[in-house]
């Protein structure tokens, strides 16, 4: 996969690209953009899991997302998402997976 960037500033991945690629100043608009989303992934939640009873991909997917959110450090000020993401990584699975990327 490579990324060619057209016009506009450079992506906002301060903690992972070299720092002439960093461009901290859209950060704001992305930290928006990403409360904005979780808070509207937040109202489907309708069970432990995003699906429900069901343990699915869409779990994976936001348990990651939170994961890099933290990373990147995003404020995530749901207590919905901070308990649902405590939950997501206490799952043996989970940490299985965790202790194969040390």
């Amino acid at each position: 996969m490579s990324w060619t960037r057209c016009s506009g500033p450079p992506p906002a991945h301060s903690f992972a690209l070299p720092k002439e690629q960093r461009g901290p100043e859209i950060k704001p608009s992305l930290k928006w953009e990403f409360s904005r989303n979780l808070g509207r992934i937040e109202q489907k939640i309708k069970g432990p899991f995003v699906m429900g009873d069901a343990f699915t991909i869409a779990d994976i997917v936001l348990t990651h997302c939170l994961n890099w959110a933290s990373g990147a450090k995003f404020p995530i000020e749901s207590q919905i998402a901070l308990d649902y993401a405590k939950a997501m990584r206490a799952r043996p699975a989970h940490q299985r997976a965790a202790a194969l990327a040390k």
